[in-house]
């Protein structure tokens, strides 16, 4: 039985209550930026930079997999492995405003390509790490207002990208980024969604 609820994998959203989840350096639901609707996690349309929303429980190595979908001219993303405050080099991470600071992340770029600015640059495109590693040219990347599947497979220090059933990036990390921390869904101003989120700690 324990193997097989292993395999299964742990879902972190019932698609039904905000259970598991809070703003990011939060402790309630930010239920005026986020809601559930049609059984997804959704960002309400709003300014830029509204508070993302944070897993309660923290995860270092982990194959997560989980359902996007963006609207027209859309920007989005999955934050993991986040610091919440600190210094990088230039093009590796993704620099945050978080209430302690500049915070640091991986995030696996959820993007309208064809709408929006970021999706002229490669490693600011749907499915990137965020301005580190492009994905592949010929990506099955869906439009706007389609759900795409996905996954971020990160163990060690190498992670992969997945979208729509293939593999479209992978790359190598620092060793600073060896952490555990929640799982982030950034909202970005636009209307993004969220179901299907389930994740299967590897050792």
């Amino acid at each position: 039985m324990i193997l097989l609820f292993l395999l299964a994998g742990i879902p972190l959203f019932d698609g039904a209550s905000t259970a598991g989840w809070q703003e990011y350096l939060g402790s309630r639901f930010p239920e005026k930026h986020w809601e559930i609707r049609d059984g997804a996690l959704c960002a309400k349309p709003g300014s830029y930079l509204q508070p993302d929303l944070a897993t309660t429980r923290e995860f270092q190595d982990f194959d997560l997999s989980f359902e996007w979908r963006i609207a027209e001219a859309g920007n989005s993303g999955v934050f993991y492995r986040v610091q919440p405050a600190g210094g990088g080099p230039k093009g590796w991470f993704l620099r945050r405003w978080g209430k302690t600071g500049l915070g640091l992340a991986l995030e696996y770029q959820i993007l309208d390509d064809p709408h929006h600015p970021d999706g002229r640059n490669p490693q600011t495109s749907a499915a990137a790490l965020y301005n580190r590693a492009a994905p592949s040219k010929d990506k099955p990347l869906k439009k706007a207002g389609e759900w795409n599947t996905a996954r971020i497979r990160v163990q060690g220090l190498k992670t992969e990208h997945w979208l729509n059933g293939e593999k479209v990036l992978e790359a190598d990390l620092p060793p600073e980024f060896r952490l555990a921390s929640p799982i982030l869904l950034q909202h970005h101003g636009a209307r993004a969604c969220y179901r299907n989120l389930v994740l299967t700690p590897l050792e």
